[in-house]
């Protein structure tokens, strides 16, 4: 039989109708790709800033997310449970979390945490959870990390 269907041999008998299938065969292939439908799955509205606030107990985590979030809100809290949300411009939102001094906590929040907000108390100095904290953010790559010394 002189002519095979097959497409890993192709019959010498014809060579005239294989170089006139071989540029139709890649055409269709070139424009399949070009039919693909592309599916847009941008967001709307990029997702929120996520700001943690970190530091050991009794140093004022509370009272900076309560000022924070009056300055962006001009609304008081008197207790806050959970992140909070608030709209900080046109297109930019913040998440605030306060984080609890247990090393577990730390590690989550050093890997979705935007930015760190780690609060030192004067009075005791830098204790071992503020080394800790740095060292797993910096495993991590946590970008920005901003001490604020209380005293």
């Amino acid at each position: 039989m002189p002519w095979k269907t097959d497409k890993l041999s192709v019959s010498t008998d014809f060579p005239d109708t294989v170089a006139l299938l071989l540029p139709v065969q890649s055409q269709d292939i070139k424009s399949k790709k070009h039919h693909i439908p592309v599916v847009d799955r941008t967001p709307l509205e990029p997702p929120p800033v996520i700001v943690a606030v970190v530091g050991g107990p009794r140093v004022g985590k509370s009272t900076l997310m309560r000022c924070l979030i009056k300055n962006y809100t001009n609304q008081r809290f008197s207790e806050i449970t959970g992140p909070i949300t608030v709209v900080a411009g046109k297109k930019r939102r913040l998440t605030f979390i306060e984080v609890n001094n247990d090393i577990n906590c730390m590690i989550d929040i050093a890997k979705v945490a935007d930015i760190v907000l780690m609060l030192i108390d004067a009075t005791f100095g830098i204790e071992m959870e503020i080394f800790e904290f740095l060292e797993i953010c910096r495993a991590h790559g946590t970008p920005r990390v901003m001490g604020i010394v209380i005293f």
